[in-house]
């Protein structure tokens, strides 16, 4: 598991350690300097997956950051970008504690290892899975994979190969901590659809392939009480169900030891929905997965700490970090706070904007 990441002369911040746990928040408000933390790590692992031992690739699949000048902290002592990995003794990527990249070519679209050494295997960080913030939403038909499907076991950063990762894996057993009781088994498809449940009631799915024209169908119909709808093309029931569907997907299907990062896992979604994202992280983290998440959802918080206190997860297993910035009267400074949870569910701590909006506004409403 990865303990912590520490990001020198990188974007917007000139140092800055960031402690992880098996399920991780990051919040704040937009441009303070979440998504720099997750771009770190895809930045390694697309990097390492291009075949690049000795230099950080900017632009690629997973995160496209333009050049050296783009990266490199304005302000910056040196021309140096350090991303810094801890993870456990016995962690298998045996993580490099510091990595220096040249950022001295304001062009350079890779930055070179300042010092030589070569990067270990780690910095593959073959578990990782990641579902950015723009996913894919209703589609009739969806692309299918084998190799992302079958090889990876993957469902594409952007969701696009969720309905054949379902299709293929329908029957796959759920870890029992992430199991909701109210579903018709522990399989994939069933588990898929409870968890859905929490975003639209009653949802059923059902998958459809053609291996001739590689594409892969979903159908959606609902069900109340002894009635259940005709099916339906995604197109025809909102985003919210094609939204989520890879995230859940991503979480109920991970193996431990794996990592999930997660952006905006809120989106499409109504406040019992986003809660239930919560909900359901917190109890991929019990199961041996580590999640990152990068939320503005006050309600995916709520949900991490109902999980807290209803013992899903313990409170030292979750980390909770607001970004913030102000400036020192010379530049613009990038803070972090990290408020602790106790095993009530309650934070020693709320920084001002940290998820007060609600409070603010009916203050002065009432």
């Amino acid at each position: 598991m990865l303990r912590s990441i520490r990001l020198q002369n990188f974007k917007c911040f000139a140092d800055q350690t960031v402690a992880l746990g098996p399920l991780t928040l990051l919040s704040g408000q937009n441009g303070t300097g979440k998504s720099s933390v997750i771009q770190s790590l895809l930045l390694l692992k697309q990097s390492y997956a291009h075949g690049l031992i000795h230099g950080l690739m900017l632009n690629g699949e997973l995160v496209s950051l333009g050049t050296a000048t783009d990266v490199l902290y304005e302000g910056a002592p040196n021309e140096i970008v350090t991303v810094s990995v801890e993870s456990d003794s016995d962690d298998p990527w045996n993580a490099t504690s510091s990595l220096p990249f040249d950022a001295s070519h304001p062009n350079a679209d890779v930055l070179h290892l300042h010092v030589g050494q070569e990067v270990g295997s780690m910095l593959s960080l073959e578990g990782l899975k990641y579902l950015a913030a723009e996913r894919i939403g209703p589609r009739d038909a969806h692309i299918t994979s084998d190799y992302h499907v079958a090889s990876l076991g993957d469902v594409g950063s952007d969701g696009a190969y969720a309905v054949a990762f379902l299709h293929e894996h329908a029957r796959r057993v759920v870890h029992p901590s992430m199991c909701k009781t109210n579903a018709d088994s522990n399989r994939l498809i069933d588990q898929v659809a409870a968890w859905l449940g929490e975003v639209s009631p009653g949802v059923r799915l059902d998958t459809e392939r053609s291996r001739s024209m590689s594409r892969a169908a979903l159908l959606v119909s609902f069900r109340s009480g002894a009635v259940t709808s005709r099916k339906l093309r995604p197109t025809g029931v909102g985003f919210g169900v094609s939204y989520t569907l890879p995230i859940l997907l991503a979480l109920l299907a991970s193996e431990a030891g794996s990592i999930v990062l997660l952006e905006n896992p809120e989106a499409h979604l109504h406040p019992r929905g986003q809660m239930a994202m919560g909900e359901l992280m917190a109890a991929a983290a019990a199961a041996g997965t580590q999640v990152l998440v990068e939320t503005h959802s006050d309600h995916v918080l709520n949900g991490v700490r109902l999980a807290v206190k209803r013992k899903t997860l313990a409170p030292a297993d979750v980390r909770l970090h607001y970004f913030s910035r102000a400036d020192d009267g010379v530049r613009i400074v990038h803070r972090l706070t990290s408020p602790a949870i106790d095993t009530d569910g309650r934070l020693d701590t709320w920084p001002e904007g940290f998820f007060d909006q609600w409070d603010r506004a009916l203050e002065e409403l009432l």
